[in-house]
């Protein structure tokens, strides 16, 4: 685990009914595409998230860190001071961040509203998350880049998830009658930004002409050079989902997915199978070790709800590429609780791949339904249940689960094994 997904975000305080108090409605499309993004963090449930912002302290020769154990702001600068917010900051991750750049400039300063703003609304849809605040600097694109470089570096460390926003509006610059007034540069800037997400070339942000940035008044450009270092030698799907400038100011909205080449290989392997009715053939994947045996699982979800779920225990086939192969398959035809998968359903299916380390003998004092999965088993009867699944918050109700799963009376005896996953997903 580490960066899981990315995201670029406006953060005009109307979008807040308390501020915006109607003049919300003006901004439908970026609402809308808020809430888009709210869901996928929800979904993913990361631990931290990152945010540079260009509202918080601007620093000539480094980058300011929120540094403290809570992190805590209002908007009393909008004359709504009763909308206060409190985040628990990641102290390890800025330890972290603070001994590989010696730019970083540590400081306890209150959020600002380029933070609040998205982190106001994400918090709707979930809350369990850790917070690192980062400021822009004056130094120039390549330092930008290095910073986004160093938490992805420090992100793959920690071994947990971990989800990246770049806070930042595009051009003041849109209109004559708006708060700045209307330059050419603005548009232009708008409008490349704009492409270089639809295009999935991050990298052109750092061709933006400096005098260009400079007239079209933007804030969030910073922002994004960031964001293109954390994602700097990833394979992403970026997406704009949606852009609008009612006031004279561009605000955009834009979701990058990560490719998981486990999770692509399923989806080719069921595509292909729904398709063609045959078995997909492929001996070497990139990111896979040709050589390499293990058990998953892999599951497919539709709408939220779950769509098919087959795997493993142990290897049964001759390497990993091949027993996700298999068991995609299996998920999506042979599945006992569902239809097989028709060829109108693929667009709509969510997949994961879980890998699972060998399993050991255990005793129930020490499982723990968010790290181990578990396997349940008296006589020929196994059931097998796998961690961090949504609404299971204790050991009783993982063992219950897995034991009615094989048809175990939870009275009975029975032994217990516990495993780890390494879960891969898609989060599209």
């Amino acid at each position: 685990m580490s960066i899981q997904y990315a995201c670029v975000l406006p953060h005009p305080p109307l979008i807040l009914p308390e501020i915006g108090r109607g003049e919300e409605r003006k901004i439908q499309h970026t609402i809308e595409a808020y809430q888009a993004i709210a869901n996928h963090i929800a979904r993913i449930k990361p631990e931290t998230i990152v945010l540079v912002s260009p509202h918080a302290p601007m620093v000539r020769d480094g980058f300011f860190l929120a540094q403290s154990e809570m992190d805590v702001g209002d908007m009393g600068r909008f004359n709504t001071a009763q909308l206060k917010y409190a985040y628990p900051l990641d102290e390890e991750f800025n330890e972290a961040l603070i001994n590989i750049r010696p730019d970083i400039r540590p400081s306890v300063m209150d959020l600002d509203h380029g933070s609040i703003v998205p982190l106001a609304i994400i918090k709707e849809s979930y809350d369990a998350f850790k917070l690192v605040r980062i400021g822009i600097s004056g130094l120039n694109r390549e330092h930008h880049r290095g910073m986004g470089k160093a938490i992805q570096q420090i992100a793959n460390q920690l071994n947990r998830k971990i989800v990246f926003i770049a806070s930042g509006d595009l051009s003041h610059r849109l209109k004559a009658d708006g708060p700045y007034g209307f330059n050419p540069d603005g548009p232009r800037f708008d409008h490349k930004v704009k492409q270089i997400f639809t295009s999935n070339h991050l990298e052109e942000l750092f061709d933006l002409p400096t005098n260009q940035c400079h007239e079209a008044g933007e804030c969030g450009y910073r922002s994004l050079l960031v964001l293109a270092g954390v994602l700097d030698g990833l394979d992403i799907q970026s997406e704009v989902l949606s852009y609008e400038a009612p006031f004279g100011v561009g605000y955009l909205c834009a979701s990058i997915q990560l490719k998981d080449p486990l999770v692509n290989l399923a989806r080719k392997a069921i595509e292909h199978y729904v398709k063609d009715q045959s078995i997909l053939s492929i001996e070497v994947l990139p990111g896979i070790d040709p050589h390499m045996q293990a058990a998953c699982f892999v599951s497919l979800h539709k709408q939220d709800r779950l769509r098919g779920c087959i795997g493993t225990l142990q290897p049964t086939q001759s390497n990993l590429i091949r027993e996700i192969i298999h068991n995609a398959i299996a998920a999506c035809s042979r599945d006992p609780r569902f239809n097989p998968v028709t060829e109108e359903e693929l667009l709509d299916l969510e997949i994961s791949v879980d890998v699972l380390s060998p399993a050991q003998q255990t005793t129930k004092d020490q499982l723990d339904p968010k790290r181990y999965g578990v396997i349940v088993r008296s006589s020929w009867r196994t059931g097998v249940l796998l961690p961090d699944l949504e609404g299971i918050h204790s050991i009783d109700e993982q063992l219950n689960i897995a034991c009615r799963k094989a048809g175990i009376d939870p009275s009975d005896a029975y032994s217990i094994e516990r495993f780890e996953v390494k879960r891969h997903h898609a989060y599209l």
